[in-house]
């Protein structure tokens, strides 16, 4: 009966260290490479250690050896597997409590990382469709105003186009005229009148600026022209305007030059920050420059602000020419001016007086070649033919 008892014993003792060493095995793979050899190599030996008792046993059992001592060697062995499996078991709860913890803590993580990342894709996503809305807002309110702008300038437009008239016509006298506008509305305004004393108002002015507020000014300039009287000399009238541009405080001035011929030749010149203009004689073909400095119109509001004017005798044949600076400052693509001495050689050329102005425009289109326009340009020319007969 001991012997039986003793063999089962020791047969139970290696099964169980059979799969001691089966668990160590396969519990140690989820573990670092440190901790899993350290885990097999310490079940391992603790297995031979089993195993070695066991057989000893077994041999002192056949070997008619002490009985106790072999029960006591079987008892020992399976006392040492037990605590081992006790021990391997604990071990693997406890690493596998470890793990479902940091599973639940990465999990957790990966919650408040996927909501975290929810709520930044929400409110950047708010975000964007908000400044999309408030493009189009933009973009809406970008097109009204273009559209405005563009009815704007085509009303200027066809304020400066109800403006224009023709030239006056005398025998003693030919004009030509031309302006051309950089943009839509032009900010150069060319103004011509017969006078009641018989004589011939010439105008050249140039507003500050471009669009729709040059050609606002340029209206109102013409305005004041036609509401004084054509008899007064050129001095008087640019103070006149002067006046009425400075009350009305718009902060855009205006350059001009202003001509008073008379049937016997006689020419009155003033100037407001104008360009000088040009006289051609015929009868020596020279150029002579006839300017009086003075301030723009509207610059100042001062009442004491005054101009002055030239006054030259031209012969039948002789050319005077207005134009703004639009003309002499158009630059080519070499960023190189039209200049005066291109100007002065429209003049000198013998070319009608009618195509005249209409030529200097067309030579300060090649000058700028592809080039656009920095400026408006504006150009008038009028020849004297001599007092008409009594």
């Amino acid at each position: 009966m001991t012997t039986a008892l003793h063999t089962a014993l020791s047969g139970i003792a290696a099964l169980l260290c059979l799969l001691s060493l089966v668990l160590a095995v396969r519990s140690g793979a989820g573990l670092d490479a440190d901790s899993r050899w350290r885990l097999r190599g310490g079940l391992l030996l603790l297995v031979l250690v089993v195993l070695g008792l066991i057989g000893q046993g077994l041999w002192l059992q056949h070997a008619g050896g002490d009985p106790a001592l072999a029960h006591a060697l079987a008892l020992l062995a399976a006392a040492l597997l037990a605590s081992a499996l006790v021990a391997v078991t604990g071990g693997l709860l406890a690493r596998l409590r470890d793990a479902t913890a940091r599973g639940d803590a990465a999990e957790e993580r990966l919650d408040w990382n996927r909501d975290s990342y929810l709520r930044l894709i929400r409110e950047r996503t708010s975000t964007l469709q908000k400044e999309i809305e408030h493009a189009d807002t933009l973009r809406s309110q970008l097109e009204r105003h273009s559209a405005q702008m563009e009815h704007d300038l085509r009303f200027a437009a066809q304020a400066q186009a109800a403006m224009d008239t023709e030239p006056p016509q005398a025998s003693w006298y030919q004009i030509s005229q031309c302006s051309v506008g950089r943009e839509l509305v032009n900010g150069d305004f060319v103004h011509t009148m017969a006078a009641w004393d018989g004589s011939l108002m010439l105008v050249v002015g140039d507003a500050m600026g471009h669009g729709a507020a040059a050609g606002f000014m340029t209206v109102m300039t013409r305005t004041a022209l036609n509401n004084l009287n054509t008899e007064l000399p050129p001095f008087i009238v640019l103070e006149e305007v002067n006046r009425t541009l400075a009350e009305r405080d718009t902060g855009i001035f205006v350059t001009a030059c202003v001509a008073k011929l008379h049937e016997d030749g006689t020419l009155f010149l003033g100037h407001a920050g104008h360009p000088p203009a040009l006289l051609w004689r015929a009868a020596s073909d020279t150029v002579e420059e006839v300017c009086t400095p003075g301030y723009a119109l509207g610059m100042f509001a001062d009442a004491s602000i005054s101009f002055e004017q030239d006054e030259v005798r031209l012969a039948p044949g002789d050319r005077l020419l207005l134009y703004s600076d639009g003309v002499t400052e158009a630059l080519n693509e070499a960023d190189q001016p039209f200049g005066r001495a291109q100007l002065e050689a429209c003049l000198r050329a013998k070319i009608p007086v009618d195509e005249l102005c209409a030529t200097l425009i067309e030579a300060v289109y090649d000058h700028c070649g592809a080039r656009p326009l920095n400026d408006d340009i504006t150009a008038l020319a009028c020849e004297y033919r001599g007092a008409p007969p009594a």
